[in-house]
C-alpha cells in the first residue's frame, strides 16, 4: 500500500454497515469532558489486527483468497489512487494534495495509479497497480468495519450517517489506532495513538514488544461558515497535555481575499526585507563567506516553508576542507555544512512570515509555487551589493537548494544562479 503515512489512507464506502455495539470505551483521561465519545475513549489495543496480518503473511492462503475474488469480479476501473471510499475527514485541509479520481476508460495510466476489481453489488473486492496484472489488496466487508488486506492492515469502522468512528492500521513493524468524536456532521475531535514494535522479518515470528512513540489529539473548530481551525497537541501517557511541544495549528481558513498568489507575493516581500539585516547580523566579524544557500526541502515542502540559510564559510574552499572526490558535494550540501565549524545558519523567526508560509502550504499543491518564489527572492538578493554587508569572496554564489540532496545541488545551482554556475564548474568547484 506504500510509504508508511496515516495521514493519505482512505476509508471505505459504509454500505450497509451496521454501528459497531462491542466497544468497551477505558475511564476518561484526565482533564476530558464526560461528553468524550464511546469510541474516541477505546481501550488502546495493538492486537486488534494481529490475526488479519497473519492471514496476510500465510502466503498461500492469501493467494487463495484473492484467486477466489478474482472469479467473482466482473468489472475493472483505475483510478489515481484507491477509491474504496470516502477520504479520511478534512484530508485536504490537513496534508494539500490532490484528491483521488476514477480515469476515464482507455486514459493513459501512471506508475501509480491503481485498478480496482468490483464485483456483481458494484463492491470494491480487490485492489492493484495498474502496470501489472497482480491483485495486491484483498477489500472485506465484515458487516460491522471494512478492511483492506494487504502488506499493510487497514480497518475502517463508520456509523449509520457513515461518519468515521475508528481507523486502524499494522505491519509487521508498527501501527496506530485513530478515535473520532463528532458533534452531528462536525467532527470535533481526533485521538490517535502510536506504536512501534520489534519487526517481523519471517512469517509466524512472535510480535514484540509494543512501544508507544505517539498519542495525539487534533481538536477541529466550526462557525457558521464551515471548518475553521484544526489544532494538534501531543498527548503524555496519562492524556493531559504534552506541555513541552505545545499546540501547533495545523489549518486555519483563509481570509476572504486572500490566494496563494497574493500568500506567494507577501512572502516574497518578507523575505527581501529580512534576510540582509539577519545575515548581516548574524555574519561572524572577521570571517568571509563563499555561498548563501537558501534551503528549502523538496520531499516535504512543509519542513523548509520559509527556508533556513546557511554561510559557507571561505575556509570550506580549502584543498583540505574535504577529499578532493566529494569536494564538489559538500561544498553545497546544507545537512552537512551545518554540522561542520565556521559555517552560520539562520532561521526565521517573524510571525508574520511564518504564518504566511503555514497558510501557503494550505492551498499550493506540490513544491512549484514556492519555487517559484524562490527564484524571484533569489534574483532580487543577488542585485544586492552584499560586500557592504558582511565579508565575502569574488565568486559568492547565492541560491536556493534542496537540503535534502533528493534534487542534486548543481542542478539547483545552475537553475538560481546560471552564471556563477559557470564560473565554479570552470574552478571544478560543483
Amino acid at each position: 500500500m506504500g510509504d508508511w503515512d496515516y495521514r493519505r489512507t482512505r476509508c471505505t464506502h459504509a454500505g450497509s454497515l451496521q454501528f459497531i455495539q462491542n466497544c468497551k470505551p477505558r475511564p476518561l483521561w484526565p482533564g476530558e469532558c464526560e461528553s468524550y465519545s464511546e469510541s474516541a475513549r477505546m481501550a488502546f489495543d495493538p492486537k486488534l489486527l494481529r490475526e488479519s496480518f497473519s492471514f496476510y503473511e500465510d502466503g498461500d492462503r492469501f493467494a487463495a483468497e484473492i484467486a477466489r475474488l478474482s472469479n467473482e469480479i466482473v468489472s475493472s476501473r483505475h483510478a489515481t489512487g484507491p477509491m474504496a471510499g470516502l477520504p479520511i475527514p478534512y484530508e485536504k485541509e490537513l496534508y494539500g494534495g490532490t484528491p483521488w479520481k476514477w480515469l476515464k476508460e482507455g486514459a493513459k495510466l501512471d506508475p501509480y495509479d491503481h485498478k480496482h476489481g468490483i464485483d456483481s453489488n458494484g463492491q470494491i473486492r480487490l485492489i492493484g497497480n495498474s502496470q501489472n496484472d497482480q491483485w495486491q489488496c484483498i477489500v472485506s466487508n465484515e458487516g460491522s468495519y471494512i478492511e483492506i488486506i494487504a502488506e499493510e492492515i487497514m480497518r475502517f469502522v463508520l456509523d449509520r450517517e457513515s461518519h468515521l468512528l475508528e481507523h486502524h492500521r499494522l505491519s509487521a513493524s508498527r501501527g496506530l489506532s485513530s478515535y473520532y468524536q463528532w458533534d452531528g456532521n462536525n467532527l470535533h475531535t481526533v485521538v490517535t495513538t502510536a506504536w512501534n514494535h520489534r519487526p517481523k522479518k519471517i512469517a509466524g515470528e512472535p510480535w514484540g514488544e509494543v512501544e508507544v512513540y505517539a498519542r495525539i489529539r487534533q481538536s477541529y473548530r466550526h462557525d457558521g461558515e464551515g471548518l475553521k481551525q484544526i489544532t494538534e497537541e501531543y498527548l503524555n501517557e496519562d492524556g493531559t497535555v504534552n506541555s513541552e511541544i505545545g499546540e501547533e495549528i495545523k489549518y486555519t481558513r483563509l481570509p476572504k481575499g486572500v490566494t496563494s498568489a497574493s500568500l506567494g507575493l507577501s512572502i516574497q516581500n518578507m523575505l527581501c526585507e529580512q534576510i540582509p539585516p539577519l545575515v548581516k547580523e548574524a555574519a561572524v566579524a572577521g570571517q568571509r563567506y563563499y555561498c548563501m544557500l537558501l534551503c528549502y526541502c523538496n520531499e516535504d515542502p512543509a519542513a523548509g516553508w520559509p527556508p533556513f540559510l546557511l554561510l559557507g564559510n571561505a575556509t570550506m574552499l580549502e584543498s583540505n576542507a574535504f577529499p578532493s572526490a566529494e569536494r564538489a558535494y559538500y561544498l553545497w550540501a546544507p545537512d552537512e555544512l551545518r554540522e561542520l565549524p565556521g559555517n552560520v545558519e539562520i532561521a526565521f523567526t517573524d510571525e508574520n512570515l511564518l504564518e504566511s508560509c503555514r497558510l501557503q502550504l494550505q492551498v499550493i499543491n506540490g513544491i512549484d509555487p514556492i519555487k517559484r518564489v524562490l527564484k524571484k527572492v533569489v534574483v532580487a538578493l543577488q542585485a544586492i551589493s552584499w560586500e557592504d554587508h558582511i565579508s565575502i569572496t569574488d565568486n559568492f554564489v547565492i541560491s536556493a537548494v534542496d537540503n535534502t540532496s533528493e534534487i542534486d545541488q548543481a542542478t539547483d545551482i545552475k537553475k538560481y544562479a546560471p552564471l556563477q554556475f559557470r564560473n565554479l564548474r570552470r574552478l571544478n568547484l560543483i
